[in-house]
């Protein structure tokens, strides 16, 4: 009876076979060798080291049932239905390319996946690493469920991702983009204003309806991750431009940011990314400028760094769960000061 060998195995050893034949000046050896590893999970991945039937398993229907429970599990916990959305897309995408059902799914088949995603789909380490997160939560959940009785995703590892620090918007551009915003129109920079002063994500803010803004108190709530309720603040620039675009509005639609033409329908996220890179477009000053909702929110946090507030508070302010997310931005907060003390203290 033939014994049979696992993949890690075989891949382990023609991996120190290779360490000397892929030699390329032009790369590092850990890059080197991460392709090389990358290349021969996708290749061998689906091989066995003995025949075995490859016809599609009597669990596929079942499969798809788990998959379903889990989902459901999620939207119980609370998670938004565009997390679940996402989840859900991911594990068709996952499925069609396996053609396997979950109790015969193995580490290598799902290491396999994952180098296809990254050398065939070119998706980055980020992606690969929302993909595994994705894929983890799934067979955890199988496994302390008892539908299968061991773990594929115990020996996948997140991939490294090289931390760099993002860029906010510098004193100038903020007044050249909100000034092409005016131009733009009065829903224009009431979104540019909005996004900058309240430090909201923007599935956040295209969620809100006209209903929800206190000017009294120049607040409102929103939902973020896990439907979780928070309250934000706009500053008085915010509030007198969010103003003059309502009364402009002639539609009876109850969103707070809509389509200017008939059905005046309300505002996508994607709809408002482009309706910023129109604004970043009206002025060659803002060529190569990044003008996103995001930056715009990592902005918010920064300005909140520099005047001191408490991290935990910016946190809060910002909707953050885990104070890491809110540390992301100490790289721009201390670039932001380095340069200040450079003014102060060397140029005078």
């Amino acid at each position: 009876m033939a014994e049979q060998v696992r993949v890690d195995e075989v891949v382990t050893n023609i991996m120190y076979g290779l360490a000397q034949v892929i030699a390329e000046e032009a790369k590092t050896e850990q890059e080197r060798m991460n392709e090389a590893k990358a290349v021969l999970y996708m290749t061998l991945s689906h091989m066995q080291m003995y025949v075995e039937e490859t016809a599609l398993s009597t669990n596929v229907d079942c499969s798809a049932e788990w998959v379903r429970l889990y989902l459901a599990t999620m939207v119980i916990r609370g998670c938004t239905e565009m997390t679940v959305e996402s989840y859900r897309q991911e594990y068709t995408t996952f499925f069609h390319t396996l053609k396997k059902a979950i109790p015969d799914i193995t580490t290598g088949d799902i290491r396999g996946y994952l180098a296809h995603c990254k050398l065939v789909r070119h998706n980055k380490d980020v992606t690969i690493n929302n993909k595994t997160r994705m894929l983890r939560g799934l067979f955890t959940w199988l496994t302390e469920e008892d539908y299968i009785d061991r773990n594929p995703m115990l020996r996948i590892k997140d991939n490294k991702v090289e931390h760099r620090v993002k860029e906010v918007f510098s004193d100038e551009h903020i007044t050249i983009i909100k000034d092409a915003a005016v131009r733009h129109g009065p829903r224009s920079i009431a979104i540019v204003d909005f996004l900058h002063r309240t430090g909201v994500r923007i599935s956040e803010m295209v969620a809100l309806d006209r209903s929800d803004i206190d000017f009294q108190d120049r607040q409102c709530i929103v939902y973020g991750k896990g439907r979780k309720e928070r309250p934000v603040y706009f500053s008085g620039d915010a509030a007198v431009h969010l103003r003059d675009y309502l009364e402009s509005r002639t539609d009876n639609n109850p969103a707070l940011f809509v389509g200017i033409r008939k059905p005046f329908n309300r505002l996508t996220d994607d709809a408002v990314r482009l309706i910023l890179r129109e604004i970043r477009d009206m002025d060659d000053r803002l060529a190569g400028i990044a003008i996103n909702p995001h930056k715009w929110r990592r902005q918010f946090v920064t300005e909140l760094l520099e005047k001191d507030v408490p991290l935990t508070l910016v946190a809060d302010l910002a909707g953050h769960k885990n104070l890491n997310t809110t540390k992301d931005n100490y790289g721009n907060y201390n670039r932001n000061k380095a340069r200040e003390a450079h003014r102060k203290f060397v140029t005078g």
